[in-house]
């Protein structure tokens, strides 16, 4: 009798495996993360580079919809300014594009970095970068 009890609790640990297992699996494949682990643009978005429309300048990337379609799609990037040198946090819109160049951006693990040579007030360029973290991709667009 005790052969027969274990062996039904075993069938039972084997089927709620089987059960938990194919949860993980269409979690996974339908983009459900756990609490505090929601995917950032990095895991949704492609293509993410540096855009300029007229004096503006924004990100650019080919994020996924919710269907998992691609979309091309772009941000005007607000409240960041080169304050003697350096990129910093401001309030309105960007303006670092009018002292800076070489304007790019990199992943670093879940953070998208801006990076940029820009002018201080003693004249010279130097090397500077900010973490851009008020982006999002809802839906295959980027939302600052």
């Amino acid at each position: 009798m005790g052969c027969a009890l274990g062996g039904a609790w075993l069938r039972e640990l084997y089927s709620m495996k089987k059960f938990c297992l194919a949860f993980i699996l269409m979690a996974s494949a339908s983009g459900v993360h756990a609490a505090g682990n929601s995917p950032t643009i990095m895991d949704t978005c492609s293509n993410i580079a540096v855009s300029f429309a007229g004096t503006q300048v924004g990100i650019t990337a080919i994020c996924q919809r919710s269907d998992g379609t691609p979309n091309e799609t772009s941000v005007i990037l607000s409240d960041i300014s080169n304050l003697d040198g350096v990129l910093t946090r401001s309030r309105g819109p960007s303006t670092f594009q009018r002292s800076c160049g070489s304007i790019r951006v990199s992943m670093q693990g879940d953070a998208l970095i801006l990076h940029a040579r820009c002018k201080s007030l003693a004249g010279y360029y130097q090397p500077t970068s900010i973490e851009i973290d008020r982006l999002s991709n809802q839906n295959g667009e980027l939302i600052n």
